[in-house]
This record gives structure tokens, C-alpha cells and sequence, in this order.
């Protein structure tokens, strides 16, 4: 059994095209699992709609996706973000709307808890911390918990009444214990300096987790969110990883 763990495509159809080219080199993946945030920042959300709802992902919403749909007020964005959900709320079909608004907000999977932001508030909460992820523990009644949101990927192990957070070291497999929060990166826009699409794949035969970094064509990414009139700084950004 083998899951590919991804989030935070945000529209961004190259890098996530990439991903799932690369992510053929480690066999049979039996389900892709997307954390949230399809939609938000680039270019072609209809495009990584219509590849996620082809392909019969197991997904849950994120906060932009929530936004796209009309389900939130994009106000409570920043200027940049709320114009691109704005302006890809517009080009996206009623069905695609409707399919993002339906999506849950957590799920369980086996031995795993899907959630954007954390299992405490899947919407909106940034785990970039132990303190922040010793919170969490109480909020999730499987062994591990999935989240994005953050765009970097790291990992949170139990500790009594805390936690010890580590970055994953790509291409090195990560033994999974005791209880774990868990964050594959973002697909398309990364923030840990970084600028390389991130993921996960998880080996169920072995309970292990390896994340992969993987190149991918920025500049075409950068070229679309300019060729719409989206906000410069979603495209620069690409390049530097932030």
C-alpha cells in the first residue's frame, strides 16, 4: 500500500503535473491524499480541479478553497490573495464551485487524520511549532495526523505532554512511531526557502514516509499568473521559495 500525501497546489498546474510524474517512480500508489488548498495564488485552478476530480483524489478543503467557492468572505485575505481568489472564483465552473464548497473539512483515512490547518482548527491554524503541535495531539483520535497550510515540510512527534518537531531531510524515509503530526510541504508554492515542489509518499508495507523534492518548470507558472493580470508578487515569489 502506498499513498501519495500532497497540499497546497494553489493553482499551480505545472508544479503539481511534475509531482505526480515524479511521484510514478515509487510504484503503485494506491490514493493520492491533497490536504487542501487546491485553489488560491496562480493560474489554472480549473486545470488541478479537473486532474484531482479525474483522478478521485481523497481530499479536503482548504482555506483558499474555501474562498474560491464563495463559501468565505475572501476579505479576511490579504490584498493579493483575496484578488486571485476573487479572480478564480470567476473562472472556474458552477460544478467545480460546487465540488470544492462539498469537500470536508477533516477525514480519516486508516491510521491517519486529514486536516488543512490542524485537527484543533482545520481552517485556519498554523502549525509551525512543538507548542503549537502538543496542542493538537488531543484534537485527533487516529496514530497520525496530515496537515498543510503552512507550506513546509516538517514533522511533530509526541513527547509526554509535548512535542519535538524536526524538517524532513528529502529522500530519507522516516520511520513512523507512537503519534505524529505530519506536513508534506506545499506542491505549489513553497515557503521553506526552497523554491522545488515538496511531497510525501507513504509506504504502508514498511510505515515509513519519505518526502521528495522535484524541479519543475517555475517560469512557465510565472509567465501564466502575469499573462492574467494576477498580482506580480504571486509569481515572484516562485522563484525564491517564500
Amino acid at each position: 500500500m502506498a499513498y501519495l500525501i500532497i497540499s497546497d497546489i494553489h493553482a499551480n498546474a505545472d508544479a503539481l503535473l511534475t509531482v505526480l510524474e515524479d511521484a510514478r517512480k515509487c510504484g503503485n500508489i494506491e490514493k493520492i491524499l491533497c490536504l487542501g488548498d487546491i485553489t488560491g495564488y496562480a493560474a489554472e485552478p480549473g486545470a488541478c480541479i479537473a486532474i484531482a476530480r479525474e483522478s478521485d483524489w481523497v481530499c479536503i478543503k482548504g482555506n483558499h478553497d474555501m474562498a474560491v467557492s464563495g463559501e468565505m468572505d475572501a476579505r479576511q485575505f490579504n490584498d493579493d490573495a483575496a484578488g486571485a481568489a476573487a479572480w478564480q472564483r470567476r473562472h472556474i465552473s458552477l460544478s467545480d464551485r460546487q465540488w470544492l464548497k462539498h469537500l470536508p473539512r477533516t477525514l480519516e483515512v486508516g491510521d491517519f487524520t486529514l486536516a488543512h490547518g490542524s485537527p484543533r482548527d482545520p481552517v485556519w491554524e498554523y502549525v509551525t511549532e512543538p507548542r503549537q503541535a502538543a496542542g493538537s495531539f488531543a484534537h485527533f483520535r487516529t496514530r497520525f495526523c496530515l496537515v498543510g497550510h503552512t507550506h513546509c515540510p516538517v514533522y511533530f512527534v509526541a513527547r509526554g505532554r509535548g512535542a519535538e518537531g524536526r524538517l524532513f531531510k528529502p529522500g530519507q524515509p522516516l520511520k513512523l512511531e507512537g503519534r505524529m503530526l505530519i506536513n508534506p510541504g506545499s506542491v505549489g508554492q513553497p515557503r521553506d526557502g526552497d523554491p522545488r515542489a515538496s511531497y510525501l509518499v507513504y509506504d504502508g508495507q514498511q510505515g515509513e514516509v519519505t518526502n521528495y523534492r522535484v524541479a519543475y518548470d517555475i517560469e512557465s507558472a510565472q509567465a501564466k499568473i502575469r499573462r492574467q493580470g494576477l498580482p506580480v508578487w504571486l509569481a515572484q515569489r516562485l522563484q525564491s521559495g517564500t
